[in-house]
């Protein structure tokens, strides 16, 4: 497809997850409990996707809105990595990158979010005519 630069634009949240697995129990409110391991991760559904779809051979572009903080450039970084194009990805330095706490005991999970950019993001952070580069 002329003028076209990549397979598939993926549009939407970008965020860190923070994976605590191996849990004995569930939290509960004034208690602690001790947690086997610790990760941190890219995040977001759409971002999975895209670097799944990227794996497969097809050219992906990511269009989002981050932080201009540590976690901003780790999301970035790690779509990059995975051969995502993260020219459309808006660095903002008056908003925070959103995070994920991801609490994993047996077959459940607690999730806490501090939504950051993720409930900002819009139509307004990009230029409409990039899908018109998408395939």
């Amino acid at each position: 497809m002329k003028g076209r630069n990549f397979d598939v634009l993926a549009i939407g949240e970008l965020n860190v997850d923070l994976i605590f697995t191996g849990l004995k129990q569930a939290p509960a409110l004034n208690r602690e409990i001790a947690a086997e391991k610790y990760s941190r991760a890219l995040g977001s559904s759409t971002a999975l996707c895209g670097a799944n779809l990227a794996k497969l051979g097809l050219g992906v572009a990511f269009c989002t809105k981050v932080g201009d903080d540590e976690n901003g450039h780790y999301v970035v970084d790690e779509l990059q990595k995975r051969g995502i194009d993260t020219t459309h990805c808006k660095i903002d330095p008056a908003s925070e990158t959103g995070v994920t706490l991801a609490l994993n005991w047996n077959r459940d999970r607690a999730l806490v979010t501090v939504m950051g950019t993720i409930s900002t993001f819009s139509l307004a952070d990009f230029d409409i005519e990039i899908l018109r580069s998408a395939r």
